[in-house]
């Protein structure tokens, strides 16, 4: 049964209060070809001018973070995801250790059989592409609540570095000059003291 949120109706609106923010992926929408072409360029995008570096690129990332998928088996992941995972990218295994230029152990060079069994593999079925999509909605949840959450608890900790980088303007002048957590501006506006402490772990 499937647990439900205590932010639901507050995720939603979220959703549309931020969505303005185009650096922050929505992790809730399935990745289309039309959303991916809005995204892809030459520059920012291997598979566009390094075919050939890119899919041992992307040889190394399958081999590793299956192993990875694997080691969470039953503290993040469930037994049946883990097996449907393995079992999704084993026709590929071989081809991967191959094409994987990071694989020192491999002493077999890669094929033009493996370039295909790879291609025809990541052209997708209907059973594959769902599959993707899981985790692209479950990774991408993940990461962002670790990232959002991370990444605001490393600027407490370190308000002098964090204070350094903020542009100066007449609102972050205080935060800037006093160097301290409490000298942040807070949604309310203004700068005033709050009860806010840094506590040691």
């Amino acid at each position: 049964m499937a647990t439900q949120s205590p932010f639901q109706t507050s995720t939603q609106r979220t959703g549309e209060a931020v969505a303005y923010f185009r650096h922050f992926p929505k992790a809730n929408e399935d990745l289309s070809a039309q959303t991916a072409f809005g995204r892809l360029h030459s520059w920012n995008c291997e598979w566009l001018n390094r075919p050939h570096t890119v899919i041992s690129e992307y040889a190394d990332t399958i081999m590793s973070y299956v192993e990875i998928v694997c080691q969470y088996e039953n503290d993040v992941f469930s037994p049946q995801f883990v097996r449907r995972t393995f079992s999704t990218y084993q026709p590929i295994f071989e081809s991967l250790q191959r094409l994987n230029h990071q694989n020192k152990a491999s002493v077999e060079e890669a094929t033009r059989q493996d370039i295909t069994r790879v291609l025809r593999f990541l052209e997708g079925t209907e059973d594959t592409d769902d599959f993707f999509q899981t985790p692209y909605h479950a990774g991408g949840a993940m990461y962002l609540m670790g990232i959002h959450s991370l990444v605001p608890g490393f600027l407490l900790w370190n308000p002098a570095e964090y204070a350094d980088r903020v542009k100066e303007t007449k609102e972050t002048m205080a935060f800037r000059n006093k160097k301290t957590a409490t000298a942040m501006r807070l949604p309310a506006g203004g700068y005033h003291q709050t009860n806010y402490k840094k506590t040691t772990p």
